[in-house]
């Protein structure tokens, strides 16, 4: 049980919520457990607006992120994720919901209760347990089963899953590049250090140094550094490190173009994979790829841009949740 304002969002219990209770403590169950989703920097960019059996989804102004996401491609990657939360929450409390958008670019959910109550999959339980985990995983690989049948069920999401060591290393460089080039940016290193958090913190959104491992005291100077300072220039080895001999596998997810209904597609694709690996008892850390070089491309036999990457091992590290902002500060 997390204690502290800013993170009680994560003792949600859904077992707490069943398919014999009220359509209105449903959709509050759904909602709460749709904020979860992982967001660029923990900014979590939604609002919510609860109306009878709809709901609005919208952005958040006040928490985009202009510099990291200019063509806003991030935003509706992320709005992907809640949304695949909200399918797979309805379905386990027995609700269809249709998606669709309105005319001010909002995305509105409409809840309709099954005429056969029955779920599809227990997923829905794994959604407040799930945690990016950026420490070293086990050198085991993971069964990809999962994995294959999500590439079969999804169009229009390319996903590419990589665990040879030498192409893996190979790619691990590129990937370093993309992240570096990003760092380099002084305007990106600011928007970021905006995020950073110490592991005191009592802000709802963000990133605490603990999520990366940081100690306390350390902490409280990450954001300074990263604002002034290309951090990649002094943990490159440390993070090849992590990629070439850590990571049993990677899986590496874009698209073809960055359109609002392909953006929400590959979020909901991302969202699926960390769920079901996190029943499996896998461990999970998502980076995003801010270029694609020529020779990611080549490696990975592809013609579209990466837009994600993903972590995939076991660990016996428990690392800690980030914030997360209530429902009742999300309601419009």
């Amino acid at each position: 049980m997390l204690k502290k304002d800013n993170y009680s969002s994560w003792n949600i219990q859904i077992e707490d919520c069943t398919q014999k209770d009220s359509l209105e403590k449903k959709i509050r169950y759904i909602i709460s457990l749709a904020l979860l989703a992982p967001s660029s920097h923990n900014s979590q960019p939604w609002a919510f607006s609860i109306s009878g059996n709809t709901v609005i989804l919208s952005p958040d102004q006040t928490r985009v992120l202009p510099i990291s996401d200019p063509d806003q491609t991030l935003l509706w990657i992320t709005f992907g994720c809640v949304l695949e939360n909200i399918s797979i929450a309805s379905d386990y409390l027995g609700l269809n919901v249709e998606i669709e958008d309105d005319i001010s670019n909002n995305i509105v959910c409409t809840f309709i209760e099954k005429n056969i109550q029955e779920k599809t999959s227990n997923l829905a339980l794994y959604i407040a347990k799930r945690k990016t985990n950026r420490s070293m995983y086990e050198s085991n690989m993971p069964n990809i089963d999962f994995i294959k049948n999500m590439i079969q069920r999804t169009e229009g999401v390319g996903i590419k899953v990589v665990k040879d060591k030498e192409k893996k290393r190979s790619l691990s460089h590129e990937l370093f590049a993309s992240r570096y080039r990003a760092f380099a940016d002084k305007a990106f290193r600011k928007e970021m250090s905006q995020y950073k958090r110490n592991n005191l913190t009592k802000k709802y959104t963000g990133i605490p140094g603990a999520t990366m491992g940081f100690p306390t005291l350390l902490s409280f100077f990450a954001p300074y550094v990263i604002r002034l300072v290309n951090v990649m220039r002094f943990i490159k080895k440390k993070e090849l490190q992590l990629l070439d001999n850590d990571t049993p596998l990677l899986v590496c997810i874009g698209g073809n173009n960055t359109s609002k209904k392909e953006c929400i597609n590959i979020g909901r694709a991302v969202q699926r994979i960390l769920l079901e690996a996190t029943e499996q008892g896998l461990a999970t850390s998502i980076n995003a790829v801010t270029q694609t070089s020529k020779r990611a491309k080549e490696l990975l036999h592809i013609k579209y841009d990466l837009l994600f990457y993903i972590r995939v091992g076991y660990s016996d590290k428990d690392v800690a949740y980030s914030p997360r902002l209530p429902l009742d500060k999300l309601l419009k």
